[in-house]
């Protein structure tokens, strides 16, 4: 695709200043050498430079980035511009084959999607995918917070079709892309980049994270008018920032508390206490010290002390056992 231009006549230059002081500038963290040739070829220079600065940071035994690097020093230092690109013909209805059936139009085509052409029968692999299909459709696919890679393919005869309408044969095959985001202006920031080629790929750089973006195909003519062919659908970005906390506590569990285990007594009978259950209490009242107070007394403060025990949860006979010799 072609470089950027300045947008269309009247308000445009000042929709794309705003949109480029929303933006921010940000970096790509798509970096890699890949990218670097997408920059090249959309003639985003110091952007390659860039990103080939960082991923030699990160891998500083990159040895393809350090060439690409070294290769575009010494054009900058000779005055040259980035590598060429062979741009491919235009393809034409009938460079497409007979399987296409490209139709012609006589108005231009205002439509997002066109039907997808029935597959061939056999196996597909025999033979590459053509460059075309002779239809008219478009897209956009965020690819980071400030990233938007967009693909299209119209027809030579909507393309001719436009111009007719415009009555301006010179009429360049134009992207619009049109970003919505709180810092852009009413009715959005729009970027206008010429094509070149009915069939074909771009990435949109420094877009606002967060933003609502879409791009419609045209023609704009030499006075600034444009008129779309097809449009694509809404591409929404990321935030660029972390996102709010959702989680949801259910249950929170504490951790463990690190208790001596008690260890096991074991049950000593060493004399069983006969006779009434008065005469019972009266023993054990007097193997701890209680023998001179009433036996409600008596009864409260043993019952008292089983409880107190209990709670200690220590395994084996309670010291008040009828079974225990008195502790002299």
């Amino acid at each position: 695709a072609g470089a950027e231009t300045a947008g269309p006549a009247g308000p445009a230059p000042d929709v794309v200043q705003a949109e480029q002081r929303g933006a921010g500038g940000a970096t790509l963290g798509f970096e890699t050498v890949t990218m670097v040739d997408v920059l090249l070829r959309q003639g985003h220079v110091d952007k390659a430079r860039t990103t080939l600065q960082r991923i030699l940071e990160r891998e500083p035994g990159n040895a393809e980035a350090r060439r690409r690097l070294e290769e575009l020093a010494g054009r900058a230092a000779r005055g040259e511009g980035p590598p060429a690109r062979e741009v491919p013909a235009p393809v034409s209805g009938t460079a497409l084959g007979d399987k296409a059936h490209p139709a012609r139009v006589d108005e231009p085509v205002f439509r997002p999607h066109a039907d997808r052409p029935p597959e061939p029968i056999g196996i597909l692999d025999f033979e590459e995918p053509p460059l075309g299909y002779g239809r008219v459709y478009a897209g956009l696919l965020p690819v980071e917070p400030t990233l938007v890679y967009s693909y299209w393919e119209v027809t030579p005869d909507a393309v001719e079709a436009v111009r007719r309408k415009l009555g301006d044969p010179e009429a360049k095959l134009t992207l619009r892309f049109v970003s919505h985001h709180p810092e852009a202006p009413a009715g959005g920031a729009v970027r206008d980049v010429e094509a070149g080629e009915i069939v074909g790929e771009y990435f949109f750089l420094d877009v606002a994270p967060g933003s609502s973006n879409r791009m419609a195909v045209g023609v704009r003519s030499l006075g600034g008018i444009f008129e779309p062919i097809c449009h694509t659908g809404m591409a929404t970005t990321a935030s660029g920032v972390p996102s709010a906390d959702t989680r949801e506590v259910w249950i929170d569990v504490e951790p463990p508390v690190d208790r001596p285990a008690p260890l096991p007594q074991p049950i000593r009978i060493l004399e069983r206490t006969e006779g009434t259950p008065q005469e019972a209490l009266a023993t054990r009242a007097r193997r701890i010290g209680l023998g001179g107070l009433p036996e409600d007394t008596q009864q409260r403060l043993l019952t008292r002390l089983h409880e107190v025990l209990r709670s200690l949860a220590r395994p084996g006979a309670l010291p008040t056992s009828p079974g225990m010799a008195p502790r002299g």
